[in-house]
């Protein structure tokens, strides 16, 4: 079954798109190590993902997100030019990352996006991500890759959700 996996995975990854299940996304908040209470909440119905939750204060950088590792994937976005995400909105806007081994402090390179009620594609090549202003500038290197992450911006945000109904790799 596994093989079977492998090589649907590598099938859909050579056709440029690569449609993550609620299996290859963890979410993740403020909750865990920093003492907040945000909530993040992963599902998947056929083959969408649906991010959702809230973003407090308890933690003065509240935040939420969800993020994959998904070994292959990443594997194939090292040489990829960058990502095409197509996501459907609450209308709140979130930042795309492409998390590195190479930030320690966190400042990773990201694209910040708007959402609506309708899906929206976001061509991403690696060139337009950008770090926030308070960490250490320094150069994306692709190879270094390990996570993609989709965060949410600002706080509080009393509710929040999005949709991600394609990650796939810019060629």
């Amino acid at each position: 079954m596994k093989k079977l996996l492998v090589v649907i995975a590598a099938a859909l990854m050579s056709s440029g798109l690569f449609a993550q299940a609620a299996g290859n996304w963890v979410a993740y908040s403020d909750e865990e190590g920093n003492g907040g209470s945000s909530t993040a909440v992963a599902t998947e119905n056929n083959g969408t993902v649906n991010f959702s939750g809230t973003v407090t204060t308890q933690y003065q950088y509240g935040y939420a997100g969800i993020r994959t590792d998904d070994a292959a994937f990443i594997e194939a976005l090292k040489s990829a030019k960058g990502i095409k995400l197509t996501v459907k909105g609450d209308g709140k806007k979130y930042s795309v990352r492409v998390e590195t081994t190479d930030r320690p402090d966190y400042c990773f390179h990201q694209f910040t996006f708007p959402t609506s009620g309708s899906n929206k594609t976001f061509e991403i090549p690696f060139t337009r991500l950008t770090q926030e202003p308070w960490g250490k500038a320094a150069k994306f290197d692709p190879s270094k890759i390990k996570t993609v992450s989709i965060h949410t911006v600002g706080q509080p945000i009393p509710q929040y959700s999005l949709d991600i109904v394609r990650l796939e790799l810019l060629k």
